[in-house]
């Protein structure tokens, strides 16, 4: 089985994080199946050798999907030079990766870059109060302006969720992607991503 690797976290006492959540839904969109591990980082994926490794003999894929900046971001930042740098360590630890750099696999973003692109259309208006919110905040110097990520956090937290949808979010991590409400896969920014994983996966 193919293996698709990714900056966060793997599943802690049956807890997802979103970014897991969204890659295991988006699997199941595309009918695909993957083994997927969260490498706790994009620094930490040559901790990974002996899988990737394994994956290779087995003459199955490593997907790397991870944030086009992030640790390793620099001031002027080049795709070429980012993507390089996996180049290098694909020689170093003699494996095959395919590589897929967050968001689209050319411009500087993360995660939450692509993430924000599927925030359902009736409900834009969240995503542009939480701007306002952080434009007004990086006005006063005392304060730490809020990240992409709290933007998302407030977004999915914005919506009234019934007690067991509480639960889950709270427990388990859900962060409701079949919800169409709530999410749009269908949007042009996931196309690159889609084509991607569907280009290494056996019809």
């Amino acid at each position: 089985m193919n293996r698709i690797y990714i900056e966060t976290t793997n599943p802690e006492n049956g807890k997802k994080t979103n970014e897991y959540r969204f890659f295991e839904y988006l699997l199941e969109i595309l009918e695909r199946k993957a083994e997927i591990i969260g490498i706790g980082g994009k620094e930490k994926l040559k901790l990974f050798e002996n899988q990737l490794k394994d994956t290779s003999k087995s003459g199955n894929k490593n997907i790397i999907i991870i944030d086009a900046d992030g640790e390793w971001n620099v001031k002027d930042w080049e795709f070429e030079s980012e993507y390089q740098k996996y180049v290098v360590l694909k020689k170093e630890l003699g494996v095959e990766l395919e590589l897929f750099l967050l968001p689209n696999n050319q411009d500087e973003g993360d995660f939450e870059a692509l993430l924000e692109s599927t925030v359902a259309k009736n409900h834009r208006k969240i995503i542009d109060c939480h701007v306002e919110f952080e434009n007004c905040m990086e006005g006063y110097g005392e304060y730490v302006t809020p990240n992409r990520k709290a933007r998302m956090y407030s977004y999915i937290t914005s919506f009234k969720r019934s007690k067991k949808e509480n639960e889950n979010f709270k427990n388990k991590g859900d962060w409701f992607f079949e919800n169409g409400e709530f999410w749009d896969f269908s949007v042009d920014e996931l196309k690159p991503l889609k084509h991607f994983i569907l280009s290494h996966f056996l019809q």
